[in-house]
């Protein structure tokens, strides 16, 4: 992903000038095996909700997030944390 990124960037930034060359060009996109990301159960959610108390933000984003059923594009674009990971981190 972060390739793909790199190689608009210097696609723009050749055509405007700033570079002569795309060190993009060339590098290999490497697809790692994934089986996607566990769904949660209700166990998950009742430790989740045990570990952090009602009015917490990590509680709060979690809760919101969770009963809207908005999904992970919706919360990036928000600038809300995509993973349960990065709300328990805080």
């Amino acid at each position: 992903m972060f390739i793909k990124a790199l190689r608009g960037f210097f696609a723009w930034a050749l055509e405007a000038g700033h570079v002569t060359k795309n060190p993009c060009d060339g590098v290999k996109v490497v697809s790692v095996p994934s089986e996607g990301f566990a769904v949660w159960t209700d166990d998950d959610v009742a430790a989740y909700r045990a570990h952090w108390p009602l009015g917490t933000h990590q509680r709060v984003a979690f809760e919101v997030l969770r009963e809207t059923g908005c999904a992970a594009a919706t919360r990036f674009e928000s600038g809300l944390p995509t993973s349960a990971t990065a709300l328990s981190a805080s």
